[in-house]
């Protein structure tokens, strides 16, 4: 293996040097950025990453303004970046730097291993990229290459499987500057490797992958079956006038706390009372709601939802824990509330302008 390693080793750090994806946090080997940058990037779209990580880094400079950071100035900075509690993690563990790192990243890796929310993919990326320290970065990128390059029969994410990828990862980090093979396997993983339709010819890795010679790729990683999705329907309410909507703060424990959300039969899964029920219930016998403003999609962990936007007008003043927020204000609105947001005119506000 330690061969194969070090050919590897070779012909990814040519193709990165080549090859390699132009994206803003290469730029940098300031730990904080290139830490901010990895938490994005978990589980969102490297464009949405691109577009958001300079205006975060503008507001948040570094971990002491991350740390004084308020709710409201903290979840409208991560607004479209999803995973909330990404963001709210960072801010934990920026407040322990501050108390016991003096607002700096820590130079011992189990240092900074022991903050909230840093798993071993965080440290290893953070110290590989920052500080070029030889630890692995094992993304699911990453991941799938190497599960390919060796044919590796084991599960990628049980402890056989993982041994094997970090212990190949490992040796290849001892022949080449670590920085670039961390990267290179990222880079490789999300072009030419990419799980349904890999482009073997493209590959540096081409010549030495057991995977490509048993015609096999898309077989690699073994990893288990994803549940299926569950599919739920769910109503939102939508009241406007003068330039303001109804909402309310989600308190904690519910999906998206802290943020602004907009009245209706809750998120993921509706409460089991009627919508009339809802209504009557919550509002008054005042209140009444139009025809359906439309519909639109939203994910939240396993269910797959369909959320419909129904018109409300209250004809009275909203009962706690409702009030009036402003639409231009720079508030921390959950993504289905910008999504309703942008439906189309409520009752409420088409009984104003006489419609």
């Amino acid at each position: 293996m330690k061969s194969t390693a070090k050919i590897c080793a070779r012909l990814l750090a040519d193709w990165f040097e080549r090859r390699q994806r132009d994206l803003p946090w290469r730029g940098t080997l300031d730990p904080y950025r290139i830490w901010i940058s990895e938490v994005m990037l978990q589980q969102t779209r490297v464009q949405v990453v691109r577009e958001r990580w300079g205006a975060f880094l503008s507001r948040f400079p570094s971990p002491k303004a991350l740390a004084a950071a308020d709710d409201d100035s903290l979840l409208s900075a991560w607004e479209g970046l999803g995973y909330y509690r990404r963001v709210r993690q960072l801010r934990e563990a920026a407040q322990r730097l501050v108390r016991e790192h003096r607002g700096q990243i820590p130079k011992d890796p189990k240092d900074f291993a022991s903050l909230p929310g840093v798993g071993p993919y965080t440290k290893g990326a953070v110290y590989s990229l920052a500080f070029d320290c030889p630890l692995p970065a094992i993304d699911g990128n990453a991941e799938r290459v190497i599960s390919r390059l060796l044919a590796l029969k084991e599960p990628a994410r049980k402890k056989t499987g993982r041994v094997q990828i970090e212990a190949f990862v490992q040796s290849m980090l001892r022949e080449q500057s670590p920085r670039i093979i961390n990267q290179a396997l990222m880079d490789l993983g999300a072009g030419p490797c990419a799980p349904a339709t890999p482009e073997c010819p493209l590959c540096p890795l081409h010549s030495q992958c057991k995977a490509r010679q048993e015609g096999t790729p898309t077989l690699y990683p073994k990893l288990p079956p994803r549940p299926r999705p569950q599919a739920v329907e769910t109503h939102l309410l939508l009241a406007t006038k003068e330039g303001l909507f109804l909402g309310r703060r989600i308190p904690q424990g519910e999906i998206n706390q802290g943020q602004i959300g907009l009245p209706g039969l809750g998120l993921p899964v509706p409460s089991e009372q009627s919508l009339e029920d809802y209504l009557q219930g919550t509002f008054g016998p005042k209140a009444e709601i139009g025809p359906s403003l439309g519909s639109f999609g939203h994910s939240i962990t396993r269910y797959k939802i369909t959320v419909y936007v129904h018109p409300l007008n209250i004809n009275a003043p909203p009962p706690a824990p409702f009030s009036w927020f402003s639409r231009t204000a720079k508030l921390p609105l959950s993504t289905v509330t910008r999504k309703a947001l942008r439906l189309g005119t409520p009752l409420s506000q088409a009984k104003e302008s006489g419609d």
